[in-house]
């Protein structure tokens, strides 16, 4: 729960959502409120929320934030509501952020949108009744078309991973 303590033998540990802990530099706080406020709007407590929030590990919900983060200056951006993302098509809305998006440009726009479909995406799952936003048709359309899907090349000379060889295989005929 929000704000638990637990003491394990002279240690002590606190566990927070970070709802206050964002500092006035933190850029991605908007897309904490973002997350906060969509789940208000279907009926969550803030309390159900910070515990959504505390479900998934920091990293996660490092990442999770700074995707929604850019989603949240598309909906500024179109003078949008939280309302209408959540009546609407919230897969239309994802396909108009990410090409919002290209069209805006950028040293670093491939990960920001990869960032922004895979987040946005699986924040708009857990709120709408689409099992998967980021799959569904529309998003995966122009995901192709971005080459937002490429497999990611292999960080070291030696390959351990089996099946990554095997398709690398298969796709260049070997």
């Amino acid at each position: 729960m929000l704000g638990d303590r637990q003491t394990d033998e002279g240690s002590t540990s606190t566990t927070t959502s970070g709802k206050n802990e964002s500092r006035p530099t933190d850029k991605h706080a908007s897309g904490e409120l973002l997350f906060r406020e969509i789940g208000e709007c279907i009926g969550l407590e803030d309390e159900a929320v910070s515990n959504i929030i505390l479900s998934s590990s920091q990293e996660t919900w490092r990442k999770r934030r700074a995707g929604l983060h850019l989603f949240q200056q598309y909906i500024v951006e179109k003078k949008l509501e939280v309302k209408q993302i959540l009546t609407g098509k919230a897969d239309v809305i994802l396909a108009n952020a990410l090409t919002q998006l290209e069209k805006r440009g950028g040293k670093s726009v491939l990960q920001d949108m990869k960032k922004m479909k895979t987040h946005a995406g699986v924040a708009l799952s857990m709120f709408q009744e689409t099992r998967d936003v980021a799959q569904s048709p529309i998003v995966q359309a122009i995901v192709k078309r971005l080459n937002l899907d490429n497999e990611q090349k292999s960080k070291y000379q030696s390959i351990w991973n089996l099946s990554q060889l095997t398709r690398f295989i298969l796709r260049e005929r070997l």
